[in-house]
């Protein structure tokens, strides 16, 4: 699917969103822990939600995931800058 900015997107479920929020968190959970915390849905269930999640944004990886869900405003810089400094991976300024 070609990324192009002029075509309107497919607007995220509420269901699609906590997908995007649960993914993204540090340490990566699982399916099976995605599944549980939205409400203990199957894990081909989880996968769906990924699927079409993806899709909609047009991104085909973790990284893409991450850096969409930030400028939707789903999740913040903050909490990665964070986590990199208590792993030893930033330096504060």
């Amino acid at each position: 699917m070609p990324k192009n900015p002029t075509l309107r997107m497919e607007p995220l479920t509420e269901r699609e969103r906590l997908y995007i929020v649960l993914a993204c968190r540090k340490p990566e959970p699982s399916k099976a822990e995605i599944a549980v915390a939205m409400g203990k849905i199957s894990e081909k269930t989880v996968e769906r939600f990924r699927c079409k999640a993806y899709e909609k944004l047009g991104v085909h990886t973790k990284v893409e995931l991450y850096i969409k869900a930030v400028e939707m405003g789903l999740i913040t810089c903050a909490c990665v800058l964070a986590r990199e400094r208590r792993e030893g991976m930033l330096t504060p300024p």
